[in-house]
């Protein structure tokens, strides 16, 4: 599924048109960016959590040529599913429920 897709079904289970399912959407996913670009953590619960990972600075080495290279710090947006979705996924897909409700699937 891409973004037109999704609108697409947006669209449908909302009976509204395809232009204001688009800009829900569009909506959506730009104040799920904003809230990355100011470092919150956005929960959404039985669904998930969006938050930044940091990564400080750091020295390696360049494998082909073993000089030291320098790694700047960083955030990486990344997201992590709740509980509550991986259990219908699961299930969803016939693997049953989740063994354990801590289980990080």
């Amino acid at each position: 599924m891409n973004k037109g897709d999704l609108v697409k079904n947006v669209a449908t289970r909302l009976e509204v048109s395809k232009d204001f399912a688009g800009d829900v959407v569009g909506v959506v996913l730009d104040e799920i960016a904003l809230s990355l670009c100011r470092d919150e953590c956005l929960r959404i619960p039985g669904f998930g959590m969006f938050r930044n990972r940091r990564y400080t600075k750091r020295t390696t080495r360049n494998p082909q040529t073993g000089q030291p290279v320098e790694i700047a710090a960083r955030l990486n947006p990344e997201w992590r599913s709740s509980p509550a979705l991986k259990g219908k996924v699961c299930l969803a897909n016939g693997y049953g429920e989740l063994a354990h409700k801590w289980s990080r699937g």
